[in-house]
């Protein structure tokens, strides 16, 4: 997912762990936050507040994607493909 031009969320449709660049490692003995229906990773902080809120929203992988688009996120399934 981007904004603009740059990155910003890298999701997969399956089941795992939610993880951000931005923050520490989970301790040892500490379990990373795991969602029902997909798997990724924040690449920007700033923007991990509102990708959030979105999920919190989803009740589907593609409802997510919707929300997203509609929040101005650009989505583009093959992340080699940035047009």
């Amino acid at each position: 997912m981007y904004r603009g031009n740059i990155a910003v969320l890298e999701v997969k449709d399956v089941p795992g762990p939610l993880l951000s660049r931005m923050a520490p490692p989970p301790l040892p003995g500490e379990q990373p936050t795991w969602h029902p229906f997909l798997s990724g990773v924040a690449l920007v902080a700033a923007e991990e507040g509102a990708l959030g809120d979105i999920l919190e929203r989803s009740q589907s992988f593609d409802e997510f994607l919707d929300l997203l688009r509609a929040a101005g996120f650009r989505v583009v399934e093959n992340p080699d493909d940035t047009e």
